[in-house]
């Protein structure tokens, strides 16, 4: 058992639980930007009630691509360099940006455009396991130190009882979005529907996706295929993709095997690259 090598899941300390909750009470165009920490602590479910609760769309690190659906209410995609324009666009425009699980690295964040983030004209929040990535790329008017999954349910009992957006505000928020994927081409454009030849990636997903069921776990390998599938394959549930870091060849049949194993009642899909191949 590993569980004898991880430390314990900590709380975060309740002063900046508080303050957290307070400033996203007090945002009018809030944003998540949501990392590989979520995968880590499990913490799926805890994402996407609070983003429903505050209205608040969630875009994801590239490694985190697939701890929220992106077929999900709030949904944004990727941001920052392999990114979805949509993604980018909100975020730009937020004035309050919630980080869990991510250091906001430079490709994640454009190689810190202030276009994109920027602490002197947003207010930020960053959820975070190891105190030493707290701030680390951007100063932060909030760090909440500990596990993502405890951290987010202690902010969404605190906005419940404070009192949390009413329905006026979230329908407005969700209309601002609809409107924002609509001008931006949300997983959505020619090279979807293209019967043209040689067969783009976009065709290839959309294809993929049709073919597979909702709850499939989908694994990549590193190189291209990686880049394509952030930007273009559209996950349909949180916790359905498997991904490696940075030149790690050759990740995708394995961890494919592995998810069978660990999961034998649900399709496995393993995206491989020649080289990984």
């Amino acid at each position: 058992s590993t569980s004898h090598y991880l430390p314990k899941p900590q709380p975060a300390d309740m002063a900046s639980v508080e303050a957290a909750a307070a400033a996203l009470r007090k945002a009018e165009r809030p944003v998540i930007i949501a990392g590989n920490g979520v995968r880590i602590a499990q913490a799926y479910h805890q994402l996407e009630v609070l983003a429903g609760l505050i209205g608040a769309p969630v875009a994801t690190s590239a490694s985190g691509k697939g701890v929220y659906a992106e077929t999900g209410d709030w949904a944004l995609g990727v941001c920052g360099n392999f990114g979805q324009p949509t993604a980018n666009h909100v975020i730009g425009q937020a004035d309050l940006v919630l980080a869990v699980g991510t250091r906001l690295g430079p490709a994640d964040t454009a190689n810190e455009n202030p276009a994109l983030i920027d602490p002197a004209r947003q207010t930020i929040i960053q959820i975070e396991v190891e105190p030493k990535n707290a701030s680390w790329t951007f100063p932060c008017d909030v760090s909440v130190v500990g596990d993502a999954k405890l951290a987010l349910a202690q902010i969404e009992r605190e906005i419940v009882a404070e009192g949390a957006p009413s329905s006026d505000i979230l329908a407005k928020r969700k209309a601002a979005l609809e409107e924002a994927r609509e001008a931006h081409g949300f997983f959505r454009g020619p090279d979807y529907d293209s019967d043209e030849t040689p067969i783009m990636p976009q065709r290839l997903f959309k294809e993929i996706l049709a073919a597979t069921a909702d709850d499939a776990i989908f694994t990549l390998d590193a190189g291209e295929n990686r880049l394509f599938s952030v930007h273009y394959f559209q996950c349909k549930s949180a916790g359905s993709m498997l991904m490696p870091g940075i030149g790690a060849m050759g990740y995708a049949v394995p961890a494919a095997l592995a998810a069978k194993l660990v999961h034998p009642e649900r399709q496995v899909v393993s995206i491989s690259g020649d080289g990984g191949f």
